[in-house]
C-alpha cells in the first residue's frame, strides 16, 4: 500500500502525484508499524482528590512562555522549512532530564546531527532514535528514564491519533511532541484527529511559532520567534 504523506490518502500502486491534495512526490510505501500492545496503567480518582491535586507544569528554557502540563500531547504542524524540527528540538532540549528524539523522517544522519548541532544540541542525555518497533521505543524511554518524546514527523509512522496518549503513557514520559505536516492550503495534513487529540497545538510559519489551541493558556495568536538564546 502507498500513502501520500501530506494528506494520508491511500493507493495501491505508485502515483507520482497526489489526487487529493495534487502535491508531487509526496507518495511513499506506507510503513508497516510491528504489532504491539501499548499496556497502560488503571488510573482512577475520586472528584474531590482530583480537583485537589496540584498539577505538575513542564517547564522548558527554551520557550518559558508556551505553557504544557504534564501528560500533555503537543502538536508541531506547518509548512516544509518553517522550523517545525528545530522548535521540536530546542523545546526538548529546554527540558530537565533525558529526553528521546525519534527522527522517523531524517533517520540518523548527517541532517540530523547538522541540526543538532545548530540548536548547540550536545547533551549526552539526548537520545536520538532513528529506527524502532513500539515496544523497542517504549523499552528505551523507560531505560533512560525519558521526561520527553518527539516523534517527527506523524506521517512517516503508523501511529493513529488514537495511539498518541497511550504511548505517552506507555513510555512514561510526561510530555509527547509530534510533528505534522501542511499542505499547500496551510491546514495541517492528515486527519484532523491529530489536532483534536492535542492538548497543545503550535502552528510553526518562517521560524515563528504561534499557540492555535491549548489547554493550559489563551490563544491570542501572538506569533514568537523560533530560534532565540536559551536561558540557564
Amino acid at each position: 500500500m502507498w500513502f501520500c504523506w501530506k494528506c494520508q490518502s491511500r493507493y495501491p500502486v505508485h502515483r507520482a502525484w497526489c489526487a487529493v491534495c495534487q502535491d508531487a512526490g509526496t507518495i511513499a510505501i506506507e510503513p508497516v508499524r510491528p504489532q504491539a500492545h501499548m499496556r497502560t496503567e488503571l488510573q482512577v480518582a475520586s472528584a474531590r482528590d482530583l480537583v485537589a491535586r496540584k498539577w505538575t507544569t513542564v517547564e522548558s528554557r527554551a520557550y518559558p512562555e508556551l505553557l504544557v502540563s504534564r501528560g500533555a500531547l503537543v502538536a508541531l504542524w506547518g509548512q516544509a522549512g518553517g522550523g517545525k524540527s528545530t522548535l521540536a528540538t530546542r523545546y526538548v532540549d529546554g527540558l530537565r532530564g533525558a529526553v528521546v528524539y525519534f527522527s522517523a523522517e531524517e533517520k540518523l544522519g548527517p541532517t540530523l546531527a547538522a541540526r543538532l548541532e545548530r540548536c548547540g544540541v550536545r547533551r549526552a542525555d539526548f537520545h536520538a532514535v532513528g529506527q524502532a518497533s513500539v515496544d523497542e521505543l517504549v523499552t528505551y524511554c523507560r531505560e533512560v528514564r525519558a521526561v520527553a518524546l518527539v516523534v517527527d514527523s506523524i506521517p512517516m509512522t503508523s501511529f493513529r491519533p488514537e495511539d498518541l496518549r497511550r504511548l505517552l503513557e506507555a513510555c512514561g514520559v510526561d510530555v509527547l511532541v509530534y510533528v505534522l505536516h501542511a499542505t499547500k492550503e496551510n491546514a495541517a495534513a492528515g486527519l484532523n484527529a491529530y489536532l483534536h487529540e492535542a492538548d497543545v497545538v503550535v502552528e510553526v510559519s518562517a521560524l515563528a511559532w504561534t499557540v492555535r489551541k491549548s489547554r493550559y493558556q489563551a490563544t491570542d495568536g501572538t506569533a514568537r520567534a523560533v530560534v532565540h538564546t536559551v536561558s540557564e
